[in-house]
């Protein structure tokens, strides 16, 4: 590690009272030995620092502490301001817990149904918010189809296609399929919502993810990295996740069904 770099991590240690001898980077993270234990100092921008702040204050003050905990510095805040980033620090966890692939997921999914039933908040939601969403999705996906049209023909008038052209080909009447799918689902939600005044949402994750579930020396698990955390429903955690471990063929679907069927049968969604 650079001096230059040292010197700063140096400084930053000094708001929590800690002597720094040592640094270490993983990633954006960095794992600090100090006089007083090891520690971990996340690295993040300056313009998400507030809101990840208050929303961590938010997840705790509404019962969930199952998270990572964030010290505050000698005077009492929760991050560090230095050269345009913000730095927050946080214990630093061995997470050696062993323990096989189904397992992690199975603690992982329980946990994250815990948090959300546990933030669970109904809203009021107006009429025209939800048409404004529907023109705004559909809208989308018109200029998808579109351009998958057009695409196609384009593929089509050449004498010698190139291989993804051949592949997007071969899977255009399946995309198109399944955006009128989407279609019909969604005419179908703007219909069976319009009497509804008020919508639920939880506090998401933002960027779920079994590397950010961390294991400390008793083998409790927390999670960590809320930098992306909202307010919002909670399929923003389950799509984007599964979506993730889905990409790849061949997968096991019978293992991702036991995560899902344990999620639900802690916190169902609302029809």
């Amino acid at each position: 590690m650079d001096q230059q770099l040292m010197v700063k991590l140096k400084e930053i240690a000094q708001y929590y009272q800690l002597e720094l001898h040592l640094a270490e980077r993983y990633g954006k993270c960095f794992k600090l030995y100090t006089n007083k234990g090891n520690y971990a100092l996340k690295e993040l921008p300056a313009e998400r620092g507030v809101d990840f702040v208050h929303q961590i204050q938010h997840l705790f003050q509404s019962g969930y502490n199952r998270i990572v905990p964030v010290y505050p510095t000698s005077d009492g805040r929760y991050a560090v301001l230095y050269d345009s980033s913000l730095y927050y620090l946080m214990p630093w966890l061995l997470n050696d817990e062993k323990e096989d692939y189904d397992g992690k997921h199975v603690k992982l999914f329980r946990e994250v149904a815990r948090m959300h039933s546990i933030t669970s908040k109904e809203i009021p939601i107006e009429q025209k918010a939800r048409q404004e969403h529907y023109d705004e999705i559909s809208l989308r996906w018109e200029k998808e189809t579109e351009f998958m049209e057009e695409f196609l023909s384009r593929c089509e008038e050449q004498d010698y296609m190139s291989p993804f052209e051949q592949l997007f080909c071969l899977y255009y009447h399946e995309s198109s399929l399944a955006i009128r799918f989407a279609k019909e689902k969604l005419d179908q939600w703007l219909e069976q919502s319009k009497e509804r005044e008020k919508v639920r949402t939880v506090f998401v994750h933002g960027k779920l993810s079994t590397e950010h579930f961390l294991y400390d020396d008793r083998g409790t698990a927390y999670f960590s990295n809320f930098e992306k955390m909202k307010q919002a429903a909670p399929f923003h955690d389950l799509l984007p996740f599964l979506s993730r471990k889905l990409y790849t063929y061949p997968k096991d679907q019978e293992e991702v069904y036991n995560w899902l069927d344990l999620y639900f049968r802690h916190f169902s969604f609302k029809r």
